[in-house]
């Protein structure tokens, strides 16, 4: 039910205030969380980054070539940077660090901003969420109507059986849908005869694969044109020939000039004619036979 599980998150979060309330009593003393000064005191350790100071808190900072060799002038003072990490974060970003690391009276502690202080997340666990019986207790209401269920229509068209997936989530595992993938390097959106990053012998591998494949179905249509034609000569009035295997067709072709296949069909079709001219021919019978007398007379 919808009442069971709501109240299973009002249970899991009144518990979870508090703890938060526990944690908050430990730190007193503490201006930035724990968690955070750890984070920002990993960063600052082996920073390969240079400062030149233009005012007290004004500084011009360089990057090694190693992490980009940009410049950066970042303010202690307004508590900005040109790469606006500092800004957008609220905490020292690692120019700003760099640069605090070298000035004395001060730490990384000062130029964080108040979000991340104990006193926000004590006052952000502070408000107590009131306990709740069980639903036997509730008092009865009388709300002098009754709520009905929505009609349901059903939807035009068929009803879907999938679910719609995600722009993140890869059908059966596979590479983009409608994209074909490149076997040499992997990537999408080109074949392997157009690879960039292909090795000459993958290709040269490859073409000798695509050749073979050409080849038997080359042989493999052959064959079924001539199993076609000995069938249409034979027309039902001659015994099935069995279809010959790959290697009989090519040298039946090497051997059997295309002349003797003609007079083969020439031969089937006069034979066919003639046992239809068999066929058409009229049976005389006598007027007064037995016969007759299941036909209508004129």
């Amino acid at each position: 039910m919808l009442f069971q599980l709501m109240d299973k998150i009002r249970r899991k979060i009144t518990v979870k205030f508090e703890k938060r309330r526990r944690v908050a009593r430990k730190f007193q003393g503490r201006r930035i969380l724990p968690s955070v000064m750890k984070e920002l005191n990993d960063i600052s350790r082996g920073l390969d980054i240079e400062y030149e100071r233009i005012d007290d808190m004004i500084a011009e900072v360089s990057e090694s070539v190693a992490l980009g060799g940009k410049c950066h002038v970042t303010d202690l003072a307004n508590r900005t940077c040109t790469c606006r990490a500092f800004q957008v974060s609220g905490k020292p970003c690692k120019h700003a660090i760099s640069f605090i690391t070298g000035i004395r009276g001060v730490t990384i502690e000062h130029f964080v901003d108040d979000c991340y202080s104990v006193a926000k997340f004590a006052a952000a666990y502070a408000p107590i969420l009131p306990g709740l019986t069980d639903m036997s207790q509730w008092p009865s209401v009388n709300k002098e109507f009754f709520l009905n269920p929505p009609i349901l229509r059903r939807a035009p068209g068929r009803p879907k059986v999938q679910r719609q997936k995600s722009g993140a989530e890869n059908s059966k595992g596979k590479g983009k849908k409608g994209q074909h993938q490149c076997p040499i390097c992997k990537a999408y959106g080109h074949r392997w005869q157009s690879c960039k990053d292909a090795a000459p012998e993958a290709l040269e591998a490859y073409a000798e694969v695509a050749k073979q494949k050409r080849d038997k179905r080359k042989k493999k249509s052959i064959t079924k044109a001539i199993c076609t034609t000995s069938d249409q000569a034979t027309n039902g009035t001659l015994p099935l020939l069995p279809c010959p295997s790959e290697n009989e067709t090519a040298l039946a072709l090497l051997s059997c000039p295309s002349d003797a296949i003609q007079d083969d069909v020439a031969k089937s079709t006069s034979s066919k004619s003639t046992s239809k001219s068999r066929r058409s021919k009229v049976i005389s019978v006598v007027p007064d036979s037995p016969a007759m007398g299941t036909r209508s007379k004129k």
